[in-house]
């Protein structure tokens, strides 16, 4: 049986949510049915020794920025000379220059996945924003469909940004479960909150650090651990410094090793203004840590308040100071919803079972595109 040749289109390969689930993803899928290509637009490339060790073919393209339209020359001719089947994008840059090369190559089965609804697409109050919907609908029109990795993203696409309900499809995001097993769950003197993501504006730290400094008066020897990197780091820094935090906060950086990084918190904490369904979410939910995050995006979908978690139903730093403060002062409740969040997260978010899925769609897209 031939291979089905697929090509996925990404911005670059830094090390961020979207990223990290493609590379999961080419590690499970099945490459004796499936010839796989990545395709990254933009540097950085820091994952790209990662994506060549799957065995995926990686073909950079070294935009020399977001504009740079000699990209749909490189990626009409990559996709004609290695034949490609299928194109599945990833990220806005991409999403735009991967599936309008695809449309003119004449690729007949075209992809996009949304990781979360950016507020200019709901609103698009300037008339680039306007144009950048307009041409999302076209590329849409002329493609398949779209992945949504949430009912809450989903709904977005449908119902505020009005693209056809056909063409919307959920592919909830997953993890792989590492080969070495939690420790046993221990609970310090001295309560760890943590942090891990890009430290970016959509993630909204400044929130956290104001809703951790209100927790931390009440709780003096309360711990914040942040473990990413990003352009508001230095902003950060001063941040802290200012709320006097400086010795309750720890910036870790990046870290390689999420197992040591887990075992050194009790609470895993969002206060962003959007998101997807957050890999790191299910990853701390798989070390049995309980969750604290706004209730935003596709996070309701997978943390039920009260047993996996607290969700704070208004984004007001005092509202999220006493959900960290409740969790802070009972380990019974931290345990007892960090084992719900375990058993969850392994029910329902296994990576592959999720690509066992993709591959199907692929298929049925494949079978349907010959009849």
């Amino acid at each position: 049986m031939n291979k089905i040749r697929i090509a996925y289109v990404i911005n670059n390969l830094t090390v961020g949510g979207a990223e990290k689930l493609l590379l999961n993803t080419i590690q499970v899928l099945d490459q004796s049915q499936f010839e796989i290509h990545v395709i990254p637009l933009l540097s950085p490339l820091t994952l790209l020794d990662q994506f060549v060790t799957t065995g995926a073919m990686v073909h950079p393209i070294n935009m020399k920025n977001k504009r740079d339209c000699t990209c749909l020359f490189k990626l009409i001719h990559y996709f004609k000379k290695n034949k490609i089947e299928i194109v599945h994008t990833h990220l806005t840059e991409a999403d735009f220059w991967g599936r309008l090369s695809a449309i003119l190559a004449g690729i007949p089965i075209i992809l996009a996945t949304e990781h979360s609804i950016e507020p200019w697409k709901i609103k698009p109050e300037t008339w680039k924003a306007k144009l950048r919907i307009l041409s999302e609908k076209l590329l849409v029109k002329h493609s398949c469909g779209i992945l949504a990795v949430s009912e809450a993203v989903r709904t977005s696409l449908i119902e505020q940004i009005h693209f056809p309900k056909s063409k919307v499809h959920i592919q909830y995001n997953g993890i792989l479960f590492p080969d070495e097993l939690p420790q046993e769950i221990q609970y310090r003197d001295h309560i760890a909150i943590g942090f891990l993501g890009r430290l970016c504006q959509p993630k909204r730290i400044d929130r956290l650090f104001l809703a951790f400094s209100l927790a931390q008066k009440q709780l003096p020897t309360l711990q914040l651990k942040l473990a990413g990197s990003g352009p508001l780091l230095t902003n950060l820094q001063i941040q802290a410094d200012a709320l006097n935090l400086n010795q309750h906060i720890t910036f870790l950086g990046h870290i390689d090793n999420i197992n040591n990084f887990f075992q050194s918190i009790d609470i895993l904490i969002f206060t962003s203004d959007r998101e997807g369904i957050p890999l790191a979410m299910l990853e701390a939910m798989y070390f049995s840590k309980p969750i604290i995050s706004t209730t935003v995006g596709g996070i309701p979908e997978v943390i039920r308040s009260g047993t996996e978690g607290i969700l704070t139903k208004t984004m007001e730093p005092e509202s999220i100071a006493n959900a960290i403060v409740k969790l802070s002062q009972s380990s019974t409740l931290r345990i007892n919803m960090g084992k719900s969040a375990r058993e969850r997260v392994i029910n329902h978010f296994n990576l592959s079972t999720r690509v066992k899925e993709l591959e199907c769609f692929y298929k049925s897209l494949i079978t349907d595109n010959q009849t």
